[in-house]
Formats: structure tokens, C-alpha cells, sequence
């Protein structure tokens, strides 16, 4: 074999030897955390091979509580009561003494519309009634003239018929019912005078923009010198001066879902909070109910009043209301993490002469935390509420108490 030939086959069985060397060594690590893996699992084959194996549980008894079904519910907070204030009158804004953010009593006068055409028709109906005055007295004047002068004639003629004819009797008669008609016409006119000078009254009083109620302002549209125009529908965003709420008692809003209808009724107490106010809870009752529910969303208005004489709720907040529905005395209580939920019915596993049983349930209220078991357990039984995914009906474990119960 030529020499060249020789010293290639020896490079080979060196690269080949080294290529087996750490071959290996990745075959030996690879191995190794296996066996160690294996050997950490702590699992001990009985006699026969069979593993000796005794799941640990924590059971809990039955407990005998009254409890409470509730809803928690978004709530809308309104205003007590709340107006837009227009004027019914058209003319220029002479002074507005509140703006947003003030608090007003009811009577104040917040806004002043000059109408200076009002001030001088005003004037005008006043001297007509003037005018009117005059014309009663004199009415009355001449009517007691005819009645004076028919008296005299009527007695005349009853002492001595030839000094008086009967036609002079029926004339002066005639004269009193003429002035007796004139003197009404002349009151009737007065009459007529006063009630344009209350309706021209009535008018400029309109001028006066007066708080119907007391409460705070929320918006102004106006200022002084404004032109302002009588209120239309097609025009009452234009000719809005003022917005006023009461707040000192809110009322909160809340849509019931169907379901919890029926046990909704006047006096149920709320429970009312506010992210923004965090510790503060604020409780009251029912105030009124629509009865009714609303087509399109299946709720019924539900509206709760609070006291809010510190204003700490605003209208517009968002509220989180919790309304009692319902409450069980001396029911029967189990946590709801026992419960184990298996084609639509409810069971639970207890501990019984240490062996793992299977319990069929009826529940009643459930919030999530507690739930209320109708029928199936005794207040004795032992009902695992730990470690119960670990083990089935029949198997031998070790039960020991919850912690807290």
C-alpha cells in the first residue's frame, strides 16, 4: 500500500475517533437529567408493584347563615329637579346677576330684559284707565241726578195727581234706566282698562327671569346687551338664558333586567358608590318603580332618591347601585369553589369513613363565593373544598379541616 494511502487512512480513524468522542458525550448528557428527573419523583412501588398513593384534602362543614341576593347595577344620577330658563318676552338683556357655578334661592331674580314698549303701553293703559275713573264719577253723578229727580216726581204725584202728569213720571224713569245703563258702561270700561293694565303687568314681570326653585347654575348662554327672543320649538336652543339644578337631593336611575322584577319593591334598600369617592357608600331606599319594562332593552326603571346636602354626588356621575332583592334566613351554606358542574347538574365530594363520596346538590342563591344548598347535605357532612380535582368517588384520602373555617 503506497504511503500516501496509509497516512490518509490514519487521518480518518483520527477524525472518526474524535467525532466518537463527543458523540458521547451529548448521548451522557442527554441521559443524565432523565435518570435524575426519574429518581426526584419520590414515587415508591408497593408489594407487587402497585404504587402506595393517599391524596390530602380539606373539607369544610356545612354552615347556617342568613344570606343576602342582590344586583349591582350601573346608575345614572339626576338632578332632583332641573329647568332651562326662557324668556316670554322679546328684548335686550339689561343685566344677568348670576352665572355658572352660582347658587340661587328661589324668587331671586337672576336675569332683567328691558322692553321699553311694554313700559310705554304701560303707561298708555293707565291713563285710559284714568280716563275711565272720570267717567264713572260723572256716570254716577248723572244717575243720581235722574234717581233724585224721578223720586220727587213719583211723590208729587201721589199727593196731588193734577201738579203731575203720568207722562212726566215715565220720562224721568226712562232718564234713570238711561244713566243707570251709562254708569254700567262707564264701570264696565274700568274693568277693561284694568285687566290691559295686569296683562301689561303680567308681561313686564316676564322680564324679570326669577329662580323657580333653589339650586345652582349649570350653564349661561346670555350676556348683557343680548338680544333676546321668545322661545320656540324651532328656536329654544337660541333663546335659552339659563340652566338651574337642584341637587340637594339626587335621584339615581337604574334599569333592572326582567328577571329581578318581581322581588323589586317600594323600600328595598340600596347601596350607592362611586369610583371617584372610594370608601364612601351612601344608603337609601326604593323610591318608585315604572312597573312597566321597556320593550327594546327588557329592564324597568328603578329610581332611588339620596340625601346630598354636602353635594358630594353630581349629576352626571357614573354610579355602581347595589339593590337587596332578597334575603334567606338560616339557610344552608357551602363556599362555591366545592361545587363540581356535570351535564347541567351540581354536585359536590364529601368525606365519609374516610372514602371520597359523590353528592348530587340543589342550590339556591349563588353570588359566586357562597352558595345556598336546598337539598342533598346535612350540616355534619364533610365537603372537600380543596384538592378535589386530585381525587374520584370511592378513593381513600386524608381529610383535614380548612384553615379559617
Amino acid at each position: 500500500m503506497p504511503e500516501k494511502d496509509i497516512k490518509f487512512s490514519k487521518t480518518i480513524l483520527i477524525i472518526s475517533g474524535i467525532l466518537i468522542f463527543f458523540a458521547g458525550g451529548i448521548i451522557a448528557t442527554l441521559i443524565s437529567p432523565l435518570g435524575y428527573h426519574t429518581q426526584s419523583t419520590g414515587q415508591i412501588d408497593g408489594p407487587g408493584g402497585e404504587e402506595n398513593k393517599v391524596s390530602h384534602v380539606h373539607v369544610q362543614n356545612p354552615i347556617r347563615q342568613t344570606i343576602h341576593r342582590s344586583i349591582l347595577l350601573p346608575g345614572d344620577i339626576l338632578p332632583w329637579q332641573q329647568a332651562t330658563l326662557f324668556s316670554k318676552v322679546s328684548g335686550y338683556l339689561e343685566e344677568i346677576q348670576f352665572d355658572k357655578g352660582d347658587w340661587v334661592k328661589e324668587g331671586d331674580v337672576i336675569a332683567r330684559i328691558a322692553v321699553p314698549e311694554l313700559e310705554n303701553e304701560l303707561e298708555k293703559k293707565q291713563a285710559e284707565l284714568t280716563q275711565c275713573d272720570a267717567e264713572v264719577v260723572r256716570a254716577q253723578a248723572e244717575f243720581k241726578l235722574r234717581k233724585t229727580i224721578h223720586n220727587r216726581l213719583v211723590k208729587v204725584q201721589a199727593e196731588s195727581k193734577d201738579m203731575v202728569s203720568q207722562e212726566q213720571v215715565d220720562e224721568a224713569e226712562g232718564n234713570l234706566e238711561v244713566a243707570r245703563a251709562e254708569l254700567a258702561l262707564a264701570k264696565s270700561r274700568t274693568d277693561v282698562a284694568l285687566s290691559k293694565i295686569e296683562r301689561t303687568k303680567t308681561f313686564l314681570n316676564y322680564a324679570l327671569i326669577k329662580a323657580p326653585f333653589s339650586g345652582v347654575i349649570t350653564n349661561r348662554w346670555v350676556d348683557p346687551g343680548a338680544l333676546i327672543q321668545v322661545a320656540t320649538t324651532s328656536q329654544e336652543e337660541k333663546a335659552s338664558l339659563v340652566h338651574l339644578m337642584d341637587m340637594n337631593t339626587i335621584r339615581v336611575q337604574v334599569h333592572v333586567p326582567e328577571p329581578d322584577t318581581p322581588f323589586i319593591k317600594m323600600g328595598k334598600r340600596a347601596r350607592l358608590t362611586i369610583d371617584e369617592l372610594p370608601g364612601k357608600v351612601f344608603e337609601s331606599d326604593i323610591s318608585r318603580f315604572s312597573w312597566a319594562l321597556a320593550r327594546g332593552t327588557r329592564t324597568m326603571l328603578v329610581e332611588i332618591d339620596f340625601t346630598n346636602d354636602r353635594h358630594f354626588l353630581r349629576p352626571g356621575m357614573f354610579a355602581k347601585v347595589n339593590i337587596e332583592l332578597e334575603a334567606h334566613d338560616n339557610a344552608m351554606t357551602i363556599l362555591a369553589e366545592a361545587l363540581i358542574m356535570e351535564k347541567k347538574k351540581k354536585y359536590v365530594y364529601i368525606v365519609k369513613e374516610d372514602k371520597v363520596k359523590k353528592v348530587l346538590v340543589k342550590t339556591g342563591f349563588d353570588d359566586g363565593i357562597i352558595v345556598e344548598i336546598l337539598d342533598g347535605l346535612n350540616v355534619d357532612d364533610k365537603v372537600i373544598i380543596a384538592g378535589k380535582q386530585m381525587v374520584s368517588e370511592g378513593e381513600v384520602v386524608i381529610a383535614s379541616e380548612l384553615k379559617g373555617s
